[in-house]
């Protein structure tokens, strides 16, 4: 095989490659732009930390409006959103001294983070124990 015909074959495959590419990552299977207002969602009380709860028509309007999931969980249906949150970041695992970073703080077994105690910690999920309550929360893909 000669140079030129090698350098013919890597070429061609470098702009089929682009072609395929530019193919594959271009915008033609996405949805029409639609100029609908924005759904409002107002704190309740007059305090930003407070969200009221948003009911069935509310909630069955906005996802109507196909905006794609929700990003903050407010229009989980049955799911209240206030008083203290925990977000699973990431978990070191080793079996004798786990960890996981849970709203930025690193933390153990026997620790606790917005008044709740950490119980458990495995290769997936954390264990919490908030008001006499135990729940699990697990690593989520970004």
């Amino acid at each position: 095989m000669t140079e030129r015909t090698r350098k013919k074959i890597v070429y061609g495959a470098l702009i089929v490659a682009v072609l395929w590419g530019a193919y594959n990552f271009s915008d033609r299977n996405a949805e029409p732009y639609r100029s609908e207002p924005a759904p409002t969602i107002q704190p309740a009380g007059g305090t930003a930390a407070a969200v009221r709860e948003l009911d069935e028509s509310e909630i069955a309007r906005v996802r109507a409006a196909g905006w794609g999931r929700d990003p903050f969980g407010v229009l989980q249906q049955g799911r209240r959103v206030s008083g203290p949150s925990w977000n699973l970041r990431g978990i070191i695992y080793s079996a004798s001294s786990p960890l996981a970073y849970i709203n930025g703080s690193r933390v153990g077994i026997g620790d606790t983070i917005n008044d709740a105690t950490v119980v458990a910690i495995t290769r997936t999920a954390v264990k919490l124990r908030h008001q006499g309550r135990e729940f699990e929360i697990r690593v989520h893909k970004g």
